[in-house]
């Protein structure tokens, strides 16, 4: 229940307009609920359209790190395939003008989830093609590229915590919010690349 709870937060903070409408009464369309939903997200997160962005994210890894790099003193996310090494900033407040501003520092465990390694499930939320200015704008650029099996590394308060994907899902925010996801982690982010229409999700289970 914890989960479930910190999980929908994830998906309504953004949303706070459409909860508001739905509460008033009031009645859209959802070609209007899109678009709506499409401008607040671009607000907010500061997208565009950009199609460099998307062959980017398609296009294959050119150095997957070992996994032995991975530790350090501080916490982490480590995705081999990728290449991707990341601040882990833990959540201070479901608001959503923290987050962002977290956002510009890393990926954030999402306040309310699981602390790696702990029962529950650990949310991480970062970026996939933010436009502003920052080294972290486009570190969950290459979510897509994830299959079963690969490997996520944490460190978390000095411990590592490795994580194996299973499951990999796209749809809009009432879609996944509808799904039931559940898992050890789950990595989310705006989807597809360049744009903030949909969201992506990679779930894993905690290996050791």
């Amino acid at each position: 229940m914890v989960f479930l709870a910190s999980f929908l937060t994830l998906f309504f903070i953004f949303n706070f307009q459409e909860i508001f409408a739905s509460i008033s009464g009031s009645v859209e369309t959802e070609q209007e609920k899109n678009e709506r939903l499409t401008a607040q997200f671009r607000q907010m997160y500061g997208y565009s359209s950009h199609p460099e962005m998307v062959m980017q994210a398609m296009a294959p890894t050119p150095h997957s790190l070992p996994v032995a790099q991975s530790v350090t003193s501080q916490d982490e996310l480590y995705i081999p395939k990728l290449g991707v090494k990341v601040p882990i900033i833990v959540g201070s407040s479901p608001d959503s003008r923290r987050i962002l501003d977290e956002l510009q520092r890393g990926v954030v465990l999402y306040p309310g989830s699981a602390a790696p390694g702990t029962n529950g499930t650990s949310v991480i939320i970062g970026h996939s093609s933010s436009t502003i200015p920052n080294k972290f704008g486009r570190v969950f650029a290459g979510l897509g590229k994830l299959n079963n099996g690969d490997v996520v590394v944490l460190n978390h308060a000095g411990r590592e915590y490795t994580y194996t994907v299973n499951t990999k899902m796209t749809g809009s925010v009432d879609n996944i919010a509808q799904a039931g996801v559940s898992g050890d982690l789950i990595l989310g982010t705006c989807w597809p690349i360049g744009t903030d229409k949909e969201r992506i999700l990679v779930t894993a289970s905690l290996v050791r």
